[in-house]
């Protein structure tokens, strides 16, 4: 429990079990960090999605937002590969279309097994029946919401706790 106002005196109350600490103190500015305290929220889950049609990428966005996932976007396989070497948060998931200019999705697959082969990887296209790499989902388009949200649950079941925020 915290109980201050800026320039203020402040106190912050701990309470346990066994006892109930109490800090006194003056407020200039806040930030506290308890990292002993586990959240019971686990983080969200980041998705990357790269496909050349804006609207697949809009699409795919809206419905996975919904669902709870975080989206990162590049409209294509050099664009996502520029965008995972430079961000540095987690990435749980790429979802990216087979038939794209500068590097097709099964290209930049192929540099992820290299650079981060525990990155998972769905492949969506209009074009191709089955899978191009085994072992590698494929979604066919257009697809409805369900139909992605299912691919994404096979392949990113709920985050242990070891996952959760801290």
């Amino acid at each position: 429990m915290l109980h201050t106002r800026r320039g203020k005196p402040g106190r912050v109350e701990l309470l346990s079990y066994l006892t109930k600490y109490s800090i006194v103190f003056f407020v200039t500015s806040l930030r506290a960090f308890f990292p002993f305290l586990k959240s019971s929220t686990p983080r969200p889950r980041v998705i990357l999605v790269v496909d050349d049609e804006a609207a697949v990428r809009r699409i795919a966005r809206l419905i996975l937002e919904r669902a709870g996932y975080t989206v990162l976007e590049a409209p294509d396989g050099l664009k996502a590969l520029e965008l995972l070497r430079t961000y540095d948060g987690p990435l749980d998931l790429v979802i990216s279309d087979i038939a794209m200019p500068h590097l097709t999705g099964t290209q930049l697959m192929e540099h992820l097994r290299v650079e981060q082969p525990q990155l998972k990887v769905l492949l969506i296209s209009g074009q191709v029946a089955e899978s191009p790499a085994t072992g590698v989902q494929l979604l066919r388009k257009p697809f409805t919401a369900q139909a992605l949200q299912a691919a994404v649950n096979a392949l990113l079941p709920p985050a242990p706790e070891t996952e959760r925020a801290q």
